[in-house]
């Protein structure tokens, strides 16, 4: 069973014009629909902005559901990547809490499944890159500048990092695939605002897609 899960109500509605709802399971914050695509099922859920709403989000439904398998985190994301373009997917890697503050160096970082999905991915034109996470926006050139250097940062979000780690630690696969809605620097909030509708709504059918086919592959 898939389970996929964005941060954002506007962000699952663009999934959610793709294809056949079947049932509303549960009340939020915990709420889920079942969909259909062509002949492929799966689950879909909002978790919320930040770190602790999706991380709960995610064990409750690890919890509910014994059958889940894969989550599927998607949503939008800030380009750090000097070779991508708004409109543009990326499959991240790994994920890095970028601003996990410690005197020691242990960053919570976790590798992705990409292994389950690498084979699709030229077919589907998606990039593969470094998800850096944070409880803030990458607004300026200096946040740029500084996750490039320190993480090899392609791209940065809000709550991929503590999605694949709940996962990770549940041992259930989970893959991260984010539409490029601005390029991380002080234009965020307009380039979001400019590109973000057109840009999920074209990749959230490149996503069923995807999945559709990543399901027939596993």
């Amino acid at each position: 069973m898939f389970l996929i899960v964005s941060a954002l109500k506007s962000e699952l509605q663009f999934i959610l014009n793709h294809c056949e709802q079947e049932e509303v399971i549960g009340q939020a914050p915990f709420s889920f629909t079942k969909c259909k695509f062509n002949n492929f099922r799966f689950i879909l859920g909002k978790c919320g902005l930040g770190k602790v709403r999706p991380a709960s989000f995610i064990q409750y439904s690890i919890c509910k559901f014994d059958k889940l398998n894969i989550i599927v985190n998607f949503g939008s994301a800030g380009l750090l990547d000097k070779d991508g373009k708004i409109g543009d997917i990326y499959l991240c890697t790994k994920t890095v809490e970028h601003d996990f503050y410690t005197t020691r160096k242990f960053i919570p970082q976790f590798e992705s499944n990409v292994d389950i999905a690498s084979d699709l991915l030229e077919k589907f034109n998606i990039k593969k890159g470094v998800l850096v996470s944070g409880t803030q926006n990458v607004d300026s050139q200096d946040k740029r500048n500084y996750l490039i250097k320190q993480y090899n940062a392609s791209l940065a979000d809000w709550e991929g990092s503590s999605i694949m780690q709940v996962a990770k630690l549940n041992n259930v696969k989970c893959i991260v695939l984010k539409s490029i809605t601005d390029y991380g620097n002080e234009n965020i909030l307009s380039d979001f605002e400019k590109y973000h509708k057109d840009v999920l709504d074209k990749n959230s059918l490149k996503l069923l897609k995807f999945l559709e086919e990543l399901s027939n592959c596993l």
